[in-house]
């Protein structure tokens, strides 16, 4: 029997790329309750923005850490490391590295994914090193070696292999595969899998986002060339931004045309999975102003960028405003003016892949290409301070050959005669104790390694760290308040059973016909099948492959997968919206009121569906016929509703 491929569901980073991490720990375990239940094989449960946006937030970074583990205590969790970055957009120096992850280890976490944007092998050899100590002294614990992937010159087949042979040499667990664009073609998915498993002893992951309908093929790719896990994301929190959905990669698996794939579908339990489509897509529809939304033209201009689409729901917080006061551009056209920007400067940075923090410094680069324009400058003639430390090597080694001239610019500007050849987390002073210190000198009582550690990771010219932990020290930090959901999905009668009348007559309001119809969870389940919809012809094949390959399926499967998935979503969105004038009713609203009543559903879904990014000509809608046809039916004895109200229950609009 082949073995099954493991699925990995990458809670941390669906919610970072859909939502920018904005629901708390209690939030998000709470919604994602039977997770224990489903068969995954791990949980992504921190790292990454899993730090530094709860703490921005108003939240403790590692008592959230605590809520996510506790949450799933039977099944291994993992982290993403930034390297010699850790959690934050700086190299740290190397006690804070050991420190960080001494730390996680303490904190119940299994697995360390670690990762360099520049594919620098030397900025993941600390906190690999101390991960296999800490496994030598009896903890329960594995490093993974990222290798990044993307579509760039500067990232070669050759580069790829010798990353994985200094990974291989420090003691990886595994290799993982990571492509945070999706822009990578599966053809390169293929290839360095099998060259992987033709080499090494070692089970290979890979990590895709689905923004470009590319990730389904990439997966299927690793899989037919032998890869043994892939990362994805329930259903309810898959798609637009974030990794592919977990039930549809299964259906991929089970009806491969190769056999060898077929038998390796794990087994998942479906229903564990089910039951939490509506808490999950309820969260996401309270977060829906976090969540980014794409057309095709902001779609393009993203991918000819070659970014991250789940930057995007970071990034708006941090420049729209600007973006409108400075240069009157609305959000949607700020981001393909921002894309396009970014574009342009890549050829003249060397290509870098848009892997954190190169996506965060090469996007404010962008924006400040903007803002140079409207003042009538020279591209590229103001640098952000994090892309000057990248072209003179203060980040790591450039793997591409960026414009001579931009390097001398930035090493002007940053003093220096050559660019740094050295490890450059080797070139910093040791930060602990500092950090230490400064707690002692600000008063702090109660010193604990993690305030140390939190000091030391940010410490920035605001001191965000310090200021954070005297915070929490006095009983000061404030939890940024949950967003209210749109007005009807919120109960004016604060969930009071107690009806109100109106000239002897129930007084009915917006948020009961928003529950009758199904209310937050079913309405953006719906509005993302719409999407979805609109989306058929966005996933992609694996068309670049000339000749048929044994093994592996062919653009004629996908396509015909991909139909499937338009044809059931088109079914399932045309059932909802006929079955509305029924849902009404059985909720006790009757002839002219059913009629008020239907057209304020569909005013709610237009509303979810505008939110959700879809085009205001293809949002379904009942037609009013089909109120006449559906009463038509109850006058004729043909419908008997699920229970049939007092005849003298008479609901008033209000």
């Amino acid at each position: 029997m082949s073995k099954p491929v493991y699925f990995n569901n990458t809670i941390r980073d669906s919610y970072q790329s859909n939502l920018a991490m904005q629901p708390s720990a209690r939030e998000i375990t709470e919604a994602e309750s039977h997770a224990l239940q489903v068969g995954w094989h791990s949980i992504q449960g921190g790292g990454g923005t899993f730090f530094h946006v709860p703490m921005l937030r108003g939240r403790d970074p590692w008592e959230e850490q605590r809520v996510m583990r506790s949450a799933y205590p039977d099944i291994p969790m993992s982290i993403l490391v930034r390297g010699d970055t850790l959690v934050g957009y700086d190299i740290n120096p190397d006690d804070v590295i050991e420190a960080y992850v001494r730390q996680m280890v303490k904190e119940g976490i299994n697995g360390f994914t670690i990762f360099d944007g520049l594919n620098d092998t030397r900025n993941q050899e600390v906190p690999i090193r101390v991960v296999n100590e800490c496994r030598e002294e009896g903890a329960n614990v594995y490093a993974q070696g990222v290798i990044c992937l993307g579509d760039s010159p500067a990232f070669t087949m050759d580069l790829y292999m010798d990353s994985a042979e200094k990974l291989h040499s420090m003691g990886v667990r595994d290799f993982y595969l990571k492509d945070p664009c999706g822009v990578v073609q599966p053809g390169t998915v293929h290839e360095l899998v099998s060259r992987l498993k033709d080499k090494y002893d070692r089970d290979v992951y890979i990590h895709a986002h689905n923004t470009h309908g590319l990730a389904y093929v990439a997966y299927m790719a690793a899989i037919e060339a032998g890869a043994d896990g892939i990362d994805v994301a329930h259903p309810a929190m898959s798609e637009n931004v974030a990794q592919p959905s977990a039930l549809r990669m299964l259906q991929l698996i089970e009806n491969h045309p190769n056999r060898y794939v077929r038998e390796r579908a794990p087994k998942l339990n479906v229903g564990a999975i089910d039951a939490d489509m509506e808490s999950i897509a309820r969260l996401r529809m309270q977060y829906r102003n976090t969540e980014p939304t794409f057309d095709r033209e902001v779609f393009q201009a993203l991918f000819h960028a070659k970014g991250p689409g789940g930057a995007a729901s970071t990034l708006k917080p941090i420049m729209e405003a600007n973006m409108k006061a400075v240069l009157g551009l609305d959000w949607r056209r700020a981001q393909i003016e921002i894309y396009r920007q970014q574009a342009k400067i890549l050829g003249a940075l060397g290509y870098p892949l848009q892997v954190t923090p190169h996506a965060k410094n090469t996007t404010e680069q962008a924006g400040r290409e903007l803002f140079l324009q409207n003042q009538g400058k020279a591209p590229l003639t103001e640098l952000t301070p994090p892309i000057i430390k990248y072209l003179t090597g203060q980040l790591g080694r450039v793997p591409g050959k960026p414009d001579p001239a931009l390097v001398q610019q930035a090493l002007d500007k940053a003093g220096l005669e050559a660019p740094v050849t050295e490890r450059a987390a080797s070139r910093l002073e040791p930060r602990m104790e500092k950090a230490r210190q400064m707690l002692v000198e600000a008063g702090v009582a109660n010193i604990k390694d993690e305030d140390v550690l939190t000091v030391a990771m940010w410490m920035d010219e605001k001191r965000t760290g310090l200021q954070h932990v005297i915070k929490k020290e006095k009983g000061e930090l404030q939890p940024a308040a949950e967003p209210a959901f749109p007005g009807y999905l919120r109960d004016i009668l604060n969930g009071s059973t107690e009806r109100h009348t109106k000239n002897g007559y129930t007084i009915r309001t917006e948020y009961d016909i928003a529950q009758a119809i199904g209310g937050a969870g079913v309405l953006e389940i719906f509005a993302q099948e719409v999407l979805e919809m609109e989306k058929y012809g966005h996933y992609k094949t694996d068309a670049e492959t000339d000749e048929p390959e044994e093994g592996r399926a062919q653009p004629e499967y996908y396509e015909s997968t991909y139909s499937k998935w338009r044809d059931d979503a088109k079914a399932r969105i045309e059932a909802y919206v006929g079955s509305i004038p029924e849902m009404l009713y059985d909720d006790g609203f009757r002839n002219g009121q059913l009629y008020q009543a239907v057209s304020v559903a569909n005013r709610i879904i237009q509303d979810v569906c505008v939110q959700k990014g879809v085009s205001r000509s293809l949002i379904p809608s009942v037609d009013q016929r089909d109120i006449g046809v559906f009463m038509d039916r109850v006058r004729s004895g043909d419908y008997i509703g699920v229970a049939e109200p007092d005849e003298d229950f008479q609901p008033q609009m209000v």
